[in-house]
């Protein structure tokens, strides 16, 4: 069987038209797809080493919140119960005679600050004796069983008796809030 000429360019025009078919739905469009998957891998690759470069820094974060948390704990540990501040004002009195001063006032003052957590009991103690007597009650006062800030202290020559010192004493108590931590 002869083929004609014209059958030879139809079979040639329909083999260019499907490939022109499959380069338009078929090559092309896979090629994009391809080129989206690989933009895609890209970026998680990216991002992958972009955690692992924050790895060191997360890590650090997360010892510093370790040992903040333990100290927090230390210092929750320390504090005294608000409960039992009556008990720490009769035990600062107690040291306040145990070095040989005289307390003079003795003024438990109103809170100003007080946190979720953390109460600050002021406390204002007038004591009168001789220097050695008055930093042995402060350095009796800093061993005390609780957390104690000594907002200051001052202390001055008793104008009315002339061998007596009068230590001025504004301290804070920290205690522990009662009704949080039940």
């Amino acid at each position: 069987m002869k083929t004609t000429l014209s059958t030879r360019w139809l079979v040639t025009a329909l083999s260019v038209a499907g490939g022109v078919a499959y380069l338009y739905w078929g090559f092309l469009p896979g090629m994009r797809t391809m080129a989206e998957i690989r933009r895609q891998s890209a970026e998680r690759r990216d991002y992958v080493e972009k955690a692992d470069r924050l790895k060191p820094a997360v890590e650090d974060a997360a010892r510093e919140l370790s040992e903040a948390q333990a100290f927090n704990a230390k210092c929750q540990a320390a504090l005294t119960d608000d409960r039992r501040l009556a008990e720490l004002y009769g035990q600062i009195n107690a040291q306040a005679k145990a070095a040989g001063a005289t307390p003079k006032r003795f003024e438990p003052l109103r809170s100003n600050s007080e946190l979720e957590t953390l109460r600050q009991a002021p406390l204002a103690l007038d004591a009168l004796g001789n220097y050695q007597q008055l930093t042995r009650m402060l350095a009796l006062l800093e061993r005390l069983p609780a957390t104690v800030w000594f907002d200051s202290v001052r202390i001055t020559p008793h104008r009315e008796d002339g061998q007596k010192d009068l230590c001025e004493l504004k301290m804070a108590i920290f205690s522990a809030r009662s009704d949080k931590n039940d």
